[in-house]
């Protein structure tokens, strides 16, 4: 898997990517996604050469 391309999607829009590197006897990666303007993300899709992986729900914000 080291050197694939994972990448997370807010429905058709990719909000984030990065490559699997080695990490010790592990495939790793880190993806940072900034704060979305005037909205929030809602499920994200984790994938992998077009598969999904994961869909993952992030915590609203808390309003005041």
């Amino acid at each position: 898997l080291k050197g694939k391309q994972l990448k997370v999607k807010d429905g058709e829009k990719t909000v984030g990517k990065g490559k699997l590197e080695a990490d010790g006897g592990r495939t790793a990666v880190k993806i940072e996604l900034s704060k979305p303007k005037d909205k929030v993300y809602g499920p994200l899709t984790v994938t992998l050469d077009d598969e999904v992986l994961a869909t993952v729900t992030l915590p609203q914000p808390a309003t005041k």
